[in-house]
């Protein structure tokens, strides 16, 4: 195994602050330190520090800086930086400066893309045709080819090779992040239903240890990566404001401690929603995770709870602005074949939340006035379902759950009472065609159904 340079064993680029890395700096490096932090463009935003260099001038002190600042910097310094970075010794201490793989919050380009790519396809053909075991995400950084990784990615960044559980220590493990965090909301919401079932031990010690003041503390941090600003924008942010609703109202011993570890990033991505409303000139429609109707739904009820008034009336605003001159919503496109929402009953659910029933009710008949005529077949019939297993054909069986409660949702807010019959009435089949199938659908659907379907049954 080749010799690894110090700052890249173990690197944990941690120190995002400014206070934190002149607190990490020995007493004769500060002065260094702090004019290393003077006059830099865009408010200092892009420098990350080695939060576990010993200290010791025998070992390099290694930072991140992105491209902005590293001109700036070795200006400072009084050095022309290399394509990669710098090296320099102050006061006896070695630094490294690299080049950061950050970027503003605009996705990667398609260099950066491409070598991300690459640099993937690199790992897994050390670890498939070569047979290398990597136990912890540092040894793809210890692996003796590691300088051909490097060639490959040349910016390549240890916030790169960590897995989510480094990053996103409270909800990994469930293929997207998303999905992990409405787990929880499902855990959390069948013990509050059901206190006393078998499972209720295990499932109290598993949110014990992901809903740590530690935990979502990092799960904090990894939002304030440029990277992801949007991250999970708006369904997983929605998800999440749902579970700490779920834990306001919940008494039990614990829920206070949890919703108090959960609040900073709630109120972060509250705000970061907010924002991007006043950004967004008109809704996203489809049938899959970007759809706002659906997302709005959930903030809805996160506002409700929490009181929330602000937040609450910006997604009406909004929704009055955007939905409100909608007419006849176009049923018989859906679904595509891998929708796991209905983008009408989506949008109807959330009216059904914010205009009053007699508005709603006016609403509603020029939304969906096919409702009693042949396409709305589309939605009376539950999607046909060929492969459960495959993970985006199986999204149709949570689609079927999706349309059983937003049409719960609907009818429950509709005058003649027919209609609410037939409402209902197709909701039963979407059900109990999807409890039928959805244990059919392998981990492309065991990872996620779980939490549609209790949403449904507790509706």
């Amino acid at each position: 195994m080749r010799e690894q340079p110090s700052f890249l064993m173990a690197t944990s680029y941690n120190l995002s602050n400014f206070d934190q890395i002149k607190k990490k700096a020995p007493k004769d490096l500060k002065p260094a330190i702090t004019a290393m932090l003077t006059n830099l463009p865009k408010g200092k935003t892009g420098i990350y520090g080695d939060a576990l260099w010993s200290g010791s001038k025998s070992r390099q002190w290694g930072f991140k800086v992105n491209q902005d600042e590293m001109q700036s910097i070795a200006k400072n310094f009084g050095v022309k930086p290399g394509p990669k970075g710098f090296d320099t010794q102050v006061a006896g201490y070695k630094l490294k400066f690299i080049l950061s793989a950050k970027k503003s919050a605009t996705a990667a380009d398609a260099k950066t893309t491409r070598m991300q790519e690459l640099g993937s396809a690199w790992i897994l053909r050390r670890a498939l045709k070569d047979n290398i075991k990597y136990s912890k995400w540092e040894d793809i950084m210890n692996d003796k080819k590691y300088s051909e990784l490097e060639q490959i990615y040349p910016t390549i960044s240890d916030e790169w090779i960590k897995p989510h559980y480094e990053l996103t220590p409270s909800f990994y493990g469930c293929w997207d992040w998303h999905s992990a965090v409405h787990g929880h909301w499902a855990m959390v919401k069948i013990l509050k239903e059901y206190p006393n079932i078998p499972e209720r031990d295990s499932i109290i010690q598993k949110l014990r240890n992901n809903l740590t003041k530690e935990n979502l503390d990092k799960e904090f941090e990894f939002f304030q990566q440029d990277f992801a600003k949007g991250f999970e924008r708006t369904y997983g942010w929605a998800w999440l404001m749902k579970l700490y609703a779920e834990l306001l109202s919940w008494d039990n011993e614990y829920s206070k401690e949890w919703s108090k570890n959960l609040k900073p990033l709630v109120e972060l991505l509250r705000d970061r929603t907010i924002t991007f409303l006043d950004k967004l000139s008109s809704p996203l429609r489809p049938g899959t995770h970007s759809n706002t109707a659906f997302s709005f739904s959930l903030m809805i009820e996160y506002a409700l709870v929490s009181e929330d008034i602000k937040l609450y009336n910006k997604i009406k605003e909004y929704s009055i602005k955007n939905f409100l001159p909608d007419k006849n919503c176009p049923v018989s496109y859906e679904p595509s074949g891998t929708d796991f929402l209905s983008p009408c009953l989506a949008e109807a659910a959330l009216m059904s939340t914010i205009l009053d029933k007699e508005d709603f009710n006016v609403w509603f008949k020029n939304f969906l006035p096919s409702f009693r005529k042949s396409e709305f077949k589309n939605i009376i019939d539950p999607p046909v379902v060929l492969d459960p297993e495959d993970p985006g054909i199986g999204h149709l069986i949570g689609l079927m759950f999706h349309r059983a409660w937003t049409l719960k949702d609907i009818a429950n807010n509709l005058d003649d009472d027919n209609d609410k019959k037939f409402l209902l009435s197709i909701s039963n089949v979407h059900t109990k065609k999807g409890y039928e199938i959805m244990f059919d659908s392998g981990y492309g659907g065991e990872h996620w159904l779980a939490t549609f379907a209790i949403y449904n049954f507790m509706r």
